[in-house]
């Protein structure tokens, strides 16, 4: 097991200067069921059946021993940890994970949900430090890219922060392996290209501009499904339709 397994780094410090972690956060990481980035399903009023991707959360529970001689520089350990949180707004938490490709690194953002220190003797006091997690995940540090027909979609949570580019073809489909359509309703070429951020309909933003980012065409997109178009992980179809041709940029999302 490489040494960099387990570390993990908060707003840029690693905790392991700062105490011994007791035992692998993220193998007893909580999630509320659905709220890991997975579609939930809901009935419709039409009698159909739908799912909608919660936004969600999920807490990470760090347990840290901090050793010292006498309860002043177990004290001054504390204040040096509290010193790296920031306890009022947003953290960056990195975690560097071991797999059969090589190390990775995978970056959040989270807040301090809990920090409660607790003497355990002459020598140790524990900190039990309560991270939540948002958006229900962690993100590569680099994008990912994809074109269309046989695909890979690395991570093991549904795509998230995704730019969808298309260029020529004539009222282009997109269908995805669960049958969800994106379809433009024009010609790619006659604006450059488009490019489509799906999700910027949670922020009131354009979801489609011409290749330049300064005219918005979200009007001639539409979408099948009540979800924002997105790509579950690992190997399947992404099917264009109407010529031309689409890239898919995502961040891929770990649990």
């Amino acid at each position: 097991m490489p040494d960099s397994w387990n570390t993990t780094l908060i707003n840029g410090y690693d905790l392991k200067s700062y105490g011994k972690l007791a035992a692998d956060p993220y193998a007893s990481a909580h999630a509320f069921a659905g709220l890991r980035g997975q579609p939930l399903a809901y009935g419709g009023m039409d009698g159909a059946v739908y799912s909608r991707r919660s936004l969600g959360t999920k807490l990470v529970t760090y347990v840290l021993a901090l050793v010292g001689e006498t309860l002043t520089k177990q004290n001054d350990a504390y204040a040096a940890l509290c010193g790296i949180l920031h306890l009022t707004s947003s953290n960056e938490i990195k975690r560097r994970v071991s797999r059969t490709a090589g190390d990775v690194t995978q970056v959040a953002t989270g807040w301090v949900n809990r920090l409660v220190p607790s003497y355990e003797g002459p020598y140790v006091t524990s900190v039990l430090l309560e991270m939540g997690i948002f958006d229900g995940g962690f993100y590569a540090d680099a994008a990912s890219v994809i074109s269309t027909g046989s695909v890979v979609v690395a991570g093991d949570l549904r795509t998230s922060k995704m730019v969808i580019t298309l260029t020529g073809g004539t009222n282009p489909t997109l269908t995805n392996a669960q049958g969800q359509k994106l379809a433009f309703a024009g010609t790619p070429s006659s604006y450059g290209n488009v490019i489509i951020r799906p999700e910027r309909i949670f922020y009131g933003q354009p979801i489609a501009t011409n290749g330049a980012g300064s005219v918005d065409v979200s009007h001639l997109l539409t979408w099948t499904h009540e979800d924002v178009f997105s790509l579950e992980p690992g190997s399947q179809s992404l099917v264009l339709t109407g010529g031309g041709s689409a890239s898919v940029s995502y961040q891929p999302r770990f649990a």
